[in-house]
């Protein structure tokens, strides 16, 4: 399997200090400082949205499936598009 990765950033493996316990807006300066420019993901309050925005990153929350495939349509130019979760019961943010 070849890795999937552009020629301006490979992919890494980056632990996230502030995984167990943050403030808001804490990750996503973090993700930030990384030198991300977007976060893939398959769905995300609009608060989390609003922070990601102020930080500088842009959201795609309608990442589907495995990894590979949703980093292979993003860097191919998918549209992906950034709306808050409808059910955030669901989502534990209730």
């Amino acid at each position: 399997m070849r890795p999937i990765c552009s020629e301006r950033a490979p992919l890494a493996d980056i632990a996230n200090p502030f995984a167990e316990a943050h403030e808001p807006g804490q990750i996503p300066t973090f993700i930030r400082a990384q030198g991300t420019k977007v976060i893939l993901n398959g769905g995300m309050g609009g608060r989390a949205i609003a922070l990601f925005k102020k930080a500088g990153t842009k959201t795609a929350t309608d990442a589907t499936g495995r990894v590979r495939a949703s980093l292979e349509s993003h860097l191919i130019g998918t549209p992906a598009a950034a709306a808050p979760c409808t059910e955030p019961l669901a989502q534990g943010q209730g």
